[in-house]
């Protein structure tokens, strides 16, 4: 495998004595963690940010191509738009998607209440008096996987956060927040 840096390659030569970065059960390399980039607004759903992440490795040869990530919720999160009166559960559970990993780049992973949700808790908790803004935090712990829904070890636990008020929409991702008017 070769990297880039600048404009020299360097050829990596992966060698067994990784044990300390090595999953037990897996034998698949762990991610020291990832760097999020906000890629822009879904084209299909306005008020739907979109992430793309990084895999991120202490060793310079560490390649996660091929491997998978996937998301679940270690706890649940909260939900301030949600009140007894809401005709939908709360949202404080992500979804539990799985990606593919390709060049050590993952996504994208869709943060943001759909325009419907927006549409319906504004209209909703205006109707009964309950101001705005409102919003939800959900817990996202990623595992690396050999395959998709194999549940491999957490390498980093991520928050998400979707927001809004009587005029605009916001979505986090790891801290990178993006913001519209919607």
């Amino acid at each position: 495998m070769k990297r880039k840096i600048g404009t020299l390659f360097f050829t990596c030569i992966l060698v067994s004595l990784v044990a300390t970065t090595k999953a037990p059960a897996q034998g698949l390399l762990i991610p020291d963690g990832e760097i999020t980039t906000a890629i822009g607004w879904d084209p299909d759903m306005p008020t739907v940010q979109m992430y793309e992440q990084t895999l991120i490795s202490d060793s310079f040869c560490a390649d996660f191509s091929g491997d998978w990530v996937e998301e679940i919720s270690p706890v649940p999160g909260q939900d301030t738009c949600w009140n007894v009166y809401s005709d939908y559960a709360p949202q404080v559970y992500v979804d539990g998607g799985a990606w593919p990993v390709f060049e050590d780049q993952y996504g994208p992973d869709y943060v943001g209440w759909t325009p419907f949700g927006v549409q319906y808790y504004r209209l909703q908790r205006n109707s009964i008096g309950l101001g705005m803004p409102c919003g939800s935090l959900k817990y996202q712990d990623m595992h690396i996987t050999d395959g998709p829904f194999s549940n491999g070890p957490v390498y980093t636990t991520n928050i998400l956060t979707m927001e809004m008020d009587w005029v605009s929409v916001c979505a986090s991702r790891a801290g990178v927040q993006q913001c519209r008017p919607w």
